[in-house]
């Protein structure tokens, strides 16, 4: 059995990230990193073809969902998710005194309708979900996105894990990255274990 709910690699790492590691303490490590990230964004912007100041950087998918939040709602606003999926939502939302606007997933786990007409602040929207582990296409997505009044944030902490599904999708993260910024999305994601870290993929003006 392997074990994917947290979003952990089942293998260990490679020697080459070891050694990579090994060769990043050095006595640097005294001091506090950069708090804005400049190698990492630099990096990711290369990697996903955006510029680097649409792109934040956080400890982890969690806090960068979190700092979403904070910045974007007021208590009682209304934040819509469908469920069942990621439980932090919950957390988060209640956190910040917003509305939670619950949106129940139809059998086969496909986007609910009703998610668009909730006329929320924040739409958040698992993808691939957990636990269900489905995938809504992107033009799907693209669509949602267009339709929504408020702000639609995409957590795509667990796309590495639906290969085939992100190839059937035919967009690569380059190309989702794009459509992101086309249609002020927040393209939230990426982790890894206990180095945690994430960075999600915006417009200039929600990075910053």
């Amino acid at each position: 059995m392997v074990k994917l709910n947290t979003n952990e690699n089942p293998y260990p790492p490679s020697p080459r990230v070891l050694e990579a590691i090994a060769r990043a303490a050095d006595a640097s490590v005294r001091l506090y990193p950069d708090p804005e990230a400049h190698a990492l964004r630099a990096q990711a912007a290369r990697v996903y073809g955006v510029p680097a100041d649409h792109i934040m950087a956080g400890n982890g998918s969690d806090e960068l969902l979190a700092l979403v939040l904070r910045a974007t709602i007021d208590p009682g606003d209304r934040v819509a998710f469908p469920v069942p999926t990621y439980s932090l939502y919950e957390t988060l939302v209640a956190v910040q005194g917003g509305a939670a606007v619950r949106v129940p997933f139809p059998d086969d786990f496909s986007l609910p309708p009703a998610l668009a007409a909730a006329r929320a602040r924040v739409t958040l929207l698992c993808n691939p979900n957990s636990p269900s582990g489905t995938l809504v296409p992107l033009e799907r997505v693209e669509a949602l996105a267009r339709a929504l009044p408020g702000l639609l944030v995409v957590d795509e902490a667990y796309v590495d894990l639906r290969v085939r599904a992100r190839a059937r999708d035919g967009r690569p993260a380059p190309e989702r990255a794009r459509v992101a910024h086309a249609l002020q999305v927040v393209l939230a994601g990426r982790a890894a274990g206990r180095l945690a870290f994430g960075h999600p993929i915006c417009w200039p003006g929600c990075a910053r």
